[in-house]
């Protein structure tokens, strides 16, 4: 039985390495040139058309040829018309070219398994094995193949680059290992696709191949032992190869011919993420759902949806935002790894339109309105926490709508973005960092799961999302300049109010404060109330001095603020509420602003509010 094509180019890599570093070379030279280069046993051989024939016929193990006949078909046909054959007068008699070139055969094997017999093989010396293996892949890279193998058809190119790769750990790559089981895998799902997806691929394998061969090696080599040997690992990097691969070519093919840099570009990207997918499904793999992994069923959807989702987007630039140029390393995996557990805790986002390509679809298209448009850098960021934040509530966050699926966490990170940009009026606005600015989005989203139907509720034609976050950022803009809050304040101010809004969305409403003003909502009056007083110049102070009682004022804000929201304002979201919250802002700021909130001295403050107003 014929050696498979990919178990020939490992075993070809392995022999070459076994070698050692001076004979490597010659291995590789040998594969492509029309003679073999490297050195070869020289034993005294008898030889003649007769002598070859019965050797080739001999189905001994260990002296015989016959088990070379089917491995190298340029041999098998060479000594099929070696001698006339009655029953095949089709075949032609060998021509005295071809003549020699059978004996050739019959020298290399036949010495080399002298040798071996005799103990007489050198350690730079291939044995019979490794040469059939050899004269396999030089075959390949001289003819046609009607199956049209991508393999095959840079088979040469493969061991030249595996011995380059691994020549640093000898025995690492026999087909006994399981790094070498692993990447046998791996490239034998090239030959394994349909067949007009294969003719495709074969067009552009050079391009493809050797970039992804390298990238699994890299991403392979970087797991544990254990994990490259489990069966189900070495079936999602058959799937993540053969699903890359296609990808890829569907790419190529729409990228002009002449568009070198475009192809490579691609390439590259692919090979980023096939390395990415591999190194950060594999603990998702071994404890996940067999069907989401292996390559007959889940394991091509999984691909589909992250890494060729990601690729398509990179390539493609939805929106007009360029996903690469955001994209590093670290965040690629992040967002990789958030992919898999997401997919692996919920099987059946595979099958709804509620994956990462909605996502980065919708994120895009809501950057692409604000001042996010030129910071694509938040775009993977985004998508990761909509991802991880789906798993929380996935039922109440995806939602039907026609044939595909809306999902409210990306209107929520849409909403977000639109307040965070909103610079319309001209006014100074809040210089957030990306940290910051990320670290409110993900609050947002995180409410809006665990709350999905009030949070983006209409409030006067604004969501009660976008509303709130205004009012914090209107209250933070109307503020004197030497009041202005940190960038760290405003984030866990922001923070404070959306928790404390959660169902009392009555705290939004209008009411009118002090002689002659219009109304406000209540929500604004009362962080007027809160944060006014706690932000005034303080008296010359040391650099350290100051910046420590700037951090007891901000936490002295939010204690009172939460306080004010969970006591006085969702009991009395009116006029009623307001005036409690000045009267303890008067009263209790004006002398403790320093100090942390007493609770019980706050509550007899409120009953002695309420007994006022009850008065």
């Amino acid at each position: 039985m014929p050696r498979p094509t990919a178990s020939a180019v490992i075993f070809a890599i392995n022999a070459a390495i076994r070698l050692g570093r001076n004979m490597q070379q010659a291995f590789a030279q040998s594969v492509r040139a029309q003679a073999i280069t490297l050195p070869l046993p020289n034993v005294r051989l008898e030889a003649d058309l007769d002598i070859a024939h019965r050797y080739f016929g001999n189905l001994h193990p260990a002296q015989g040829g016959a088990q070379f006949l089917e491995e190298i078909e340029d041999l098998n046909q060479l000594h099929q018309r070696a001698f006339y054959n009655p029953n095949r007068p089709d075949l032609r008699p060998l021509n005295g070219r071809e003549a020699k070139r059978y004996l050739d055969y019959y020298r290399q094997f036949r010495r080399t398994q002298i040798a071996t017999e005799t103990g007489k093989l050198r350690p730079d010396q291939i044995n019979a094995q490794e040469l059939a293996a050899l004269f396999s892949i030089r075959q390949w890279n001289e003819g046609s193949d009607p199956d049209f193998s991508p393999i095959r058809k840079i088979a040469g190119t493969l061991v030249e680059i595996g011995i380059d790769y691994f020549n640093q750990v000898p025995g690492a790559l026999n087909r006994q290992s399981s790094l070498g089981q692993a990447l046998e895998h791996f490239l034998d799902a090239f030959d394994r696709i349909p067949f007009a997806d294969k003719q495709k691929l074969h067009r552009h394998a050079e391009f493809i191949i050797p970039e992804l061969f390298i990238a699994s090696a890299e991403a392979i080599s970087s797991l544990s032992e254990e994990l490259t040997g489990d069966p189900k690992i070495q079936d999602f990097i058959q799937a993540a190869g053969q699903g890359i691969a296609q990808d890829l070519v569907q790419q190529i093919e729409q990228i002009p011919t002449g568009d070198i840099a475009a192809r490579r570009a691609a390439v590259s990207w692919g090979r980023i993420l096939l390395r990415s997918a591999v190194s950060n499904a594999a603990y998702y793999v071994v404890d996940g759902p067999s069907r989401l992994f292996d390559l007959n069923a889940g394991g091509q959807a999984l691909i589909q949806q992250t890494g060729g989702v990601l690729l398509a987007a990179i390539l493609e630039k939805p929106n007009d935002i360029d996903l690469g140029a955001g994209l590093s390393r670290p965040v690629l995996d992040r967002l990789l790894q958030t992919s898999f557990g997401v997919i692996a805790q919920h099987p059946s986002l595979l099958a709804r339109d509620a994956g990462l390509k909605s996502v980065i679809q919708g994120v895009s298209g809501a950057m692409a309105q604000t001042s996010f448009r030129n910071r694509p850098d938040y775009l993977p960021e985004i998508a990761r926490l909509i991802l991880a934040y789906t798993a929380v509530n996935l039922e109440a966050v995806i939602r039907p709508s026609g044939s595909s699926g809306q999902q409210i966490l990306i209107e929520a990170a849409r909403q977000t973005l639109f307040v965070l940009s909103d610079t319309a009026d001209g006014r100074w606005q809040p210089q957030l960092g990306k940290e910051q600015l990320l670290h409110i989005i993900e609050h947002t989203v995180s409410l809006t799961a665990e709350n999905p139907n009030w949070l983006l509720a209409e409030f006067e034609n604004d969501s009660l999302l976008y509303t709130a976050v205004r009012i914090v950022l209107e209250v933070i803009r109307e503020m004197p300049e030497d009041q202005r809050l940190s960038s760290e304040t405003i984030v866990i101010l922001v923070e404070t109010v959306l928790d404390g809004l959660v169902g009392h969305e009555a705290i939004l409403g209008l009411v009118k404060w002090g002689d002659g003003e219009a109304e406000e909502t209540v929500l604004k009056q009362a962080l007027k109330l809160v944060v006014y007083p706690l932000t005034r110049p303080m008296r010359r102070l040391g650099e350290s001095e100051q910046t420590e009682r700037r951090l007891l004022r901000r936490q002295r804000m939010i204690e009172l603020l939460e306080f004010a929201i969970d006591r006085i304002l969702r009991p009395y979201p009116d006029r009623r509420g307001i005036q409690l919250l000045a009267l303890l802002s008067q009263q209790y700021l004006e002398w403790h602003r320093e100090h942390p909130l007493k609770h019980a001295i706050a509550e007899d403050m409120l009953d002695l509010g309420l007994q006022i107003l009850i008065a």
